[in-house]
């Protein structure tokens, strides 16, 4: 799979708002390699923070695509090692359609992780905001994300 664009497994709403941000708290539980599950805005570009199970070990992504409507490859802009799948996620998005996105382990503290994004518009309707579960190849035991929780708030 070179992209996201054509995966019709992706659970998303359009963007509420010019301005708010997002928070979601998940647990994440990837059980096998290849394994991956994040928040994600959309559009004929998009990026998304994500978990990925690689070598038995969790990984912290951010990653991009650009002109994903043409067929181009993502891009990781971040990545690192994590320890734990109960995670929140934050997506502020600002004037321009400007993404911002972060993590925390506790809610509290959030570190910008990846760099900044401009959304672009889909296919029929504008860039949307929300989540996705992959995984390599088919398997019934597979790993899952719960979404505890998602707050969307206005910002100034």
């Amino acid at each position: 799979m070179t992209n996201l664009w054509h995966v019709p497994n992706l659970f998303l709403q359009k963007l509420p708002a010019e301005r708010f941000t997002a928070t979601a708290a998940v647990k994440i539980n990837l059980r096998y390699d290849g394994e991956e599950a994040g928040m994600i805005v959309m559009g004929r570009d998009y990026q998304y923070i994500s978990l990925r199970r690689s070598e038995g070990k969790l990984f912290l992504n951010t990653v991009r695509c650009i002109d994903a409507d043409k067929g181009d490859a993502e891009q990781v802009a971040a990545s690192e090692e994590i320890n734990s799948g109960n995670i929140f996620f934050r997506i502020k998005v600002d004037k321009g359609a400007e993404c911002t996105f972060s993590y925390s382990s506790d809610g509290s503290a959030f570190k910008e992780f990846g760099g900044s994004f401009t959304a672009r518009e889909g296919a029929w309707i504008g860039a949307k905001i929300g989540f996705f579960a992959l995984r390599d190849g088919f398997i019934n035991d597979a790993g899952w994300i719960d979404l505890d929780w998602l707050r969307i708030e206005k910002t100034k």
